[in-house]
């Protein structure tokens, strides 16, 4: 339940792999998958960039230049075993148009509103999402970002699907207000009830799946 990473598991034969890989070809790059857990702590950016961004650090001081990288987060059901989880870092490989652009890829960040008779209420949490969205559309000022709106299944589906689509308008709106987004790029969506990270039907799992997320790419 911390962004810790075991460095020494991040060896040197994979650092020289991923070097001489990006030194054959100018149009590949890194994609850094950090995974993190829905039932660890929630923070921004979440466990899963902080892990990422770790990851890419070390590759850094390996001589692989960080615009030749990009983080990406996966959340995923994680078993520790004696505090540990195997496996929490992926690297994969793509290619792009022009051999020096610069593209973070997609990733996502998540945020659970504070709510007050089913508004979005600004919290110190949402100020910090500001900063964390702006910091990735200075990096990538071409990028695209999603607001998608995820509930709860207490009440009907219809119900469900439009108190996400309200929630998701209301931090599009929030967003473009606080940050310099371009209103073209960045839309509102609302998946509702259907894609719980949660499906046990409890109290805590109902609180777990009710958020917002920030798809940018």
């Amino acid at each position: 339940n911390s962004a810790a990473v075991d460095e020494d598991d991040l060896r040197s034969d994979y650092k020289e792999f991923v070097k001489e890989r990006l030194d054959e070809d100018p149009y590949l790059r890194l994609s850094i998958i950090g995974i993190y857990s829905a039932a660890e702590n929630i923070e921004q950016p979440n466990f899963g960039l902080q892990r990422a961004e770790q990851a890419q650090t070390l590759l850094a001081e390996a001589g692989i230049p960080k615009d030749r990288t990009s983080l990406k987060a996966s959340i995923s059901p994680l078993q520790f075993v004696n505090d540990r989880f195997d496996k929490g870092i992926q690297f994969q490989f793509y290619k792009v148009t022009e051999p020096w652009s610069v593209k973070m890829g997609t990733e996502t960040l998540i945020w659970r509103p504070l709510l007050d008779y089913d508004d979005v209420k600004e919290d110190a949490a949402l100020r910090a999402l500001y900063k964390e969205v702006q910091k990735r559309i200075e990096a990538d000022p071409e990028a695209n970002v999603v607001v998608v709106g995820h509930t709860d299944q207490v009440g009907s589906v219809r119900d469900n699907y439009k108190t996400g689509l309200k929630w998701a308008k209301q931090v599009r709106n929030l967003l473009l207000r606080h940050t310099s987004l371009d209103w073209r790029k960045i839309t509102a969506e609302s998946k509702g009830e259907m894609a719980p990270i949660n499906d046990d039907g409890t109290l805590a799992a109902g609180k777990e799946n009710k958020r917002i997320e920030i798809i940018i790419n």
